[in-house]
């Protein structure tokens, strides 16, 4: 293996690292915002009169807030594709640093 390809194949390492983190710590998120979601409708549920007030005061919050969860899904999707090209290429150098060897 060429120092190019070495060279390139550790940045890749390093990069799909960094990404696997972000995944893991949005994946924890995600889950923990499911989960708040999920009290928060069993409570509302309980309150039907509140929940109505609650949304119809703070609509153009919720607005905002479902924005920016469609941005954050679209954020989470595009990094586990990268994550995964980032591992084909890997295998790439690696499989072909395996048969110049």
């Amino acid at each position: 293996m060429s120092w190019g390809e070495y060279r390139q194949a550790d940045f890749l390492k390093e990069n799909l690292k960094y990404k696997m983190d972000w995944i893991v710590k949005a994946y924890r998120y995600k889950k923990f915002i499911e989960i708040e979601n999920k009290a928060e409708l069993e409570f509302f549920k309980q309150r039907p009169l509140i929940f109505s007030i609650v949304y119809l005061i703070n609509l153009p919050t919720n607005i905002v807030y479902l924005i920016n969860r469609f941005r954050w899904n679209y954020q989470y999707e595009k990094i586990c594709i990268e994550a995964r090209y980032l591992r084909k290429e890997i295998n790439k150098i690696d499989n072909k640093t395996k048969l110049l060897n």
